[in-house]
């Protein structure tokens, strides 16, 4: 009797070949996939071995450091200030942060870090002065954007402002930003002032901070004091030049000028009433 569900020779081989080229076809994808993902791997391990080399190349290691822009401040100071790695490499430093260590000095109000391949890095700096002289439990040295800058020492021979707040300032420190008064933010008194007391023999000796927050300027040179609000001091003090060039009073028999009040300047003659001039 034949077996029919027997399969015949021929189809049997038919039957093997089909699963040979299935199991080749298989290899020969994982071969490929392998393949693909060794690339990368490859990749990577080059990247990092390049990586290293140029981390541990004497030919990027910083061997001199720059400095421009000191008046004040020692070069070596900012030297100091960098904590620079004696193996440092050039490539791999962060000047954002190097810059921020040398702007912790008080006295730096900008610096900027630049390579300059293969081993050397320039700094420049831009050094803050002083504007005037703080009156608080000790008196300091400030700067125009309102940074203490060191004490006021008894040899210090200054011809600066007194500076003196509403709320005098107790347990400041060197480095502390002062944010009221002339220095509060956004204020550009101090640049405003030099504008407009140009070339009339006047200087800002003192400056005073009411309790409500307004200012007093006091001049020197038989001028009168000035009265104005720290915010939009830009604003006020051009609205003054702008009454001295079309009014052109006798400065030295005013007692004071007043800006506070929007569209106005108030001339105070010594001994009378005041005069507004402007609008409103």
């Amino acid at each position: 009797m034949q077996d029919y569900h027997r399969d015949s020779p021929k189809r049997s081989s038919i039957g093997r070949s089909k699963r040979k080229k299935v199991r080749d076809k298989a290899r020969k994808g994982r071969r490929v996939f392998l393949f693909f993902l060794a690339i990368p791997l490859l990749a990577a391990i080059f990247i990092f071995w390049t990586y290293e080399q140029f981390r541990h190349s004497p030919f990027f290691r910083v061997k001199a450091v720059q400095v421009e822009g000191c008046a004040r401040v020692p070069s070596q100071e900012v030297l100091n200030s960098l904590q620079l790695d004696p193996n440092a490499n050039i490539l791999l430093l962060d000047l954002s942060a190097l810059s921020a260590r040398v702007r912790s000095n008080p006295w730096i109000q900008e610096a900027s870090i630049c390579r300059r391949l293969p081993h050397t890095l320039l700094v420049e700096v831009l050094e803050r002065r002083p504007a005037g002289i703080l009156v608080a439990d000790n008196p300091y040295l400030i700067s125009g954007d309102g940074v203490i800058l060191a004490p006021l020492q008894g040899h210090d021979e200054l011809d600066l402002p007194l500076i003196r707040l509403a709320t005098p300032g107790r347990g400041l420190q060197v480095g502390d930003l002062v944010q009221i008064g002339p220095f509060q933010s956004g204020s550009t008194i101090w640049r405003d002032l030099s504008q407009t007391l140009n070339g009339s023999g006047a200087k800002v000796r003192e400056i005073c901070q009411a309790k409500d927050g307004s200012l007093s300027v006091h001049l020197g040179g038989g001028m009168p004091s000035l009265r104005l609000r720290p915010e939009s001091a830009e604003e006020q003090l051009a609205r003054l030049r702008e009454v001295l060039m079309r009014v052109d009073p006798d400065l030295g028999s005013l007692e004071y000028i007043d800006l506070r009040f929007s569209g106005k300047v108030i001339l105070k003659p010594m001994g009378r009433g005041g005069e507004g001039i402007g609008k409103g």
